[in-house]
């Protein structure tokens, strides 16, 4: 099963994703989003709000709230909290530098059995145990 990450539903709402028949089919599955997107979401929202403030921040609220009504959500919960650890300590071994978001997310999709992230934010997740990456194409 699919989780979104949060360069998927960016590239959405810029309307820049290619949907071909297998992006399409894949999107009427079961999808889950995570809680730490739906943060970075805001989070960018509202940093574009403080850059321009014309920037229409309520009606890009509803937005979000409306997208994420066709996801499954899953929280970042104990066991979750336990595999982002282990994800962790397997990347500082290894030396390799993953942000946590990124690692939260890939840990949360993999302790509810949502192990294929569909993202183009491939240098991270390409790192992560456990993680299959479905790429897109944007126009």
């Amino acid at each position: 099963m699919y989780c979104v990450d949060t360069t998927f539903l960016i590239d959405f709402f810029k309307k820049k994703i290619v949907l071909d028949g297998n992006l399409t089919k894949i999107l009427n599955e079961k999808v889950l989003i995570t809680p730490i997107t739906i943060f970075e979401l805001f989070h960018g929202i509202y940093k574009l709000k403080r850059k321009v403030p014309t920037f229409n921040l309520k009606k890009r609220e509803k937005e979000i709230k409306d997208l994420t009504k066709y996801f499954e959500i899953h929280d970042f919960d104990y066991k979750a909290a336990i595999k982002a650890a282990e994800i962790l300590d397997y990347l500082e071994k290894r030396g390799e530098i993953v942000e946590l978001n990124d690692i939260m997310i890939a840990s949360i999709g993999i302790v509810n059995n949502f192990k294929i992230i569909i993202t183009r934010n491939e240098k991270h997740f390409k790192k992560i145990p456990e993680i299959q990456i479905q790429s897109y194409s944007i126009i």
